[in-house]
């Protein structure tokens, strides 16, 4: 009896022992092109590290749901398509093509698989389907009719509001549309980066918009000295949501300082605000892009009620041109409508 009963002690403890963890993630990758020697990953509110060692890596955590992530590899990048994490083993392959661009070395990160989890194949399902759909882009009913059934299967996955989200402004997806596929969403499980596009496009007063009297806020500067948004008064106001890692913000870099140069003596001024959770990152694009205007930062993302009200936290760049009033003219516009605009209102000096 003795016998059997440690027979059965130790079958128990190696099933434990071999048994995946349910409460945690492992997430191994390789590197196919330029391999950095630190590659970031950024989900939810969290930014982890990890030395890249012959062209591999390795990130282990916790999340509580699938969580949507991205890798970032400094000075700045862009990625093809969003990961999804799960508490499982999971394996992902990148390609990383590292290119200059107005000065700097902007990283291409490209996913090329994903295994492990069921989330991934959600989303590799419907990147097949649309790889398709996009030759034919008539077919609007057929793309409809897919998002409808992923998200009725899936309900309370992350992707499904994510993927929502995205879809949510192209222009066949009218209101009644997204509030049908929207009534069967568990939106008590989405995130709230993409629950927010979702409400904007169903009730757009929540956010800041054309017409309106800008939202003031406070917030630090590098020099953790407090900027107030109302001292911008009797001046056009340019306010320009950003990040250090983002590569289509610091693209513009370029042209809005030959712009700021030409008219912040004549009653124009722009203000950065970044939504970096990494500050030396944030420093460090400032210095690099030499960046003479104001900047401040806010560190609280989905969380902050600024981002949310001018609504910067689902996608980067955003801007908005306020007036000597303080009543918001234009938002979203490029360096080149700026540069028209404040000509046109400059012309007589």
């Amino acid at each position: 009896m003795k016998i059997k009963t440690l027979i059965i002690i130790l079958f128990i403890i190696s099933y434990s022992c071999n048994r995946p963890a349910t409460n945690n993630f492992v997430l191994s990758g390789t590197i196919d092109g330029d391999a950095p020697e630190i590659i970031y990953l950024t989900y939810g509110n969290k930014e982890d590290s990890c030395k890249v060692i012959n062209k591999s890596f390795k990130f282990k955590g916790s999340v509580a749901s699938p969580t949507r992530a991205q890798f970032n590899i400094y000075p700045a990048n862009t990625q093809d398509y969003p990961l999804y994490i799960e508490n499982s083993s999971m394996t992902v392959k990148i390609k990383v093509d590292k290119k200059p661009y107005n000065g700097i070395d902007v990283n291409f990160i490209k996913l090329e698989n994903v295994t492990g989890s069921k989330t991934a194949e959600i989303q590799k399902n419907y990147l097949k389907f649309y790889a398709n759909y996009n030759s034919n882009k008539e077919d609007n009913p057929k793309l409809y009719s897919k998002i409808r059934t992923i998200i009725k299967n899936n309900p309370k996955n992350v992707f499904s509001g994510d993927l929502l989200s995205d879809i949510a402004n192209e222009e066949f997806f009218n209101r009644k549309k997204l509030l049908s596929l929207y009534s069967i969403l568990d939106t008590s499980k989405q995130s709230k980066t993409s629950l927010e596009t979702i409400t904007k496009k169903l009730f757009p007063e929540t956010h800041v918009q054309i017409g309106d009297k800008m939202i003031d806020f406070i917030l630090p500067n590098k020099d953790n000295i407090l900027v107030q948004t109302k001292n911008y008064r009797n001046s056009y106001l340019f306010i320009d949501f950003w990040a250090s890692w983002c590569a289509p913000c610091r693209k513009q870099s370029p042209e809005l300082l030959k712009t700021y140069k030409i008219y912040k003596t004549k009653g124009f001024e722009i203000l950065g605000v970044s939504i970096d959770q990494n500050k030396e990152q944030w420093l460090k694009a400032i210095e690099k892009d030499q960046l003479t205007w104001q900047n401040v930062i806010d560190t609280y993302g989905v969380d902050s009620n600024i981002l949310n009200a001018y609504d910067a936290t689902t996608s980067i760049p955003v801007n908005y041109l306020i007036n000597k009033e303080g009543i918001v003219i234009k938002n979203n516009i490029t360096t080149t409508e700026l540069k028209e605009f404040l000509k046109n209102e400059f012309k007589s000096d």
